[in-house]
């Protein structure tokens, strides 16, 4: 199946039906998913079928279609997986900028807590022992808590870099 012609998982929220989700070839959904000149590049897999799309490819497209439906609340697992390091900056910057354009919020779960700190206004840092610590990502650092959660004996939170360094 081609990807323009793939039928949707959600319907559209303003209608409560199972009508088709907006296409991500129109203008106006292409304008809803801009961030500073750029929006989630999925013209080069239009013509393209679903199943012959790389997993980042895939991911692009399904994360497309979702941000066309202008959703007060999304939810996201993992959305930066399978894509590569442009791709994750580019979708989590884009999410970022629609929240804040929009008043939407978008809560996610990651392991890329590098980006994660750099982009996210408040963070649930998981400690791995049961631990659950809210708060800005500049106070969760300051604080030591990413250094505490995450700290081994080859790699340390370097506070001062905003960025985890193998131990030598």
């Amino acid at each position: 199946m081609l990807v323009e012609k793939i039928d949707p998982i959600g319907a559209e929220p303003s209608k409560r039906s199972l009508n088709r989700l907006p296409d991500v070839r129109r203008p106006a959904v292409q304008a809803q998913t801009l961030h500073p000149g750029r929006k989630v590049d999925v013209e080069a897999e239009l013509a393209r079928l679903f199943e012959d799309l790389s997993d980042g490819e895939r991911q692009r497209v399904m994360i497309a279609r979702a941000i066309a439906q202008s959703p007060q609340l999304m939810v996201l697992d993992e959305i930066t997986a399978f894509l590569d390091l442009p791709g994750r900056v580019e979708v989590m910057a884009l999410l970022r900028a629609q929240a804040r354009a929009t008043g939407a919020i978008k809560l996610l779960s990651s392991h890329d807590l590098d980006l994660s700190l750099q982009l996210a206004d408040i963070v649930w840092l998981l400690d791995g022992r049961g631990g659950l610590t809210v708060g800005t990502p500049q106070a969760l650092i300051d604080d030591g808590h990413v250094g505490r959660a995450f700290d081994s004996d080859a790699v340390r939170f370097s506070p001062a870099l905003g960025r985890f360094e193998l131990v030598e």
